[in-house]
């Protein structure tokens, strides 16, 4: 599979790209790219967020637990 060197016209119309079907696909793969990255560095933080405060419950739970149950602090 060849990838040549896509070519842009700025004329009267606007921006055209070449009509090479490589070419574009290739385009279309880097543009897939960069959306994925984009909607990954949305929800990424989100997803890493929503977690810490699950785990942060989790753990004082147990810590909590293992404090009781030796009197620990009294």
């Amino acid at each position: 599979m060849k990838y040549e060197a896509v070519s842009f016209d700025f004329g009267r119309h606007g921006t055209r790209v070449a009509r090479d079907r490589d070419a574009l696909s290739f385009n279309a793969f880097f543009i897939l790219l960069l959306v994925l990255s984009l909607v990954l560095s949305l929800v990424l933080p989100i997803l890493a967020l929503i977690l810490t405060f699950i785990l942060t419950f989790i753990f004082a739970r147990i810590f909590m637990h293992i404090f009781v149950s030796f009197n620990i602090g009294d």
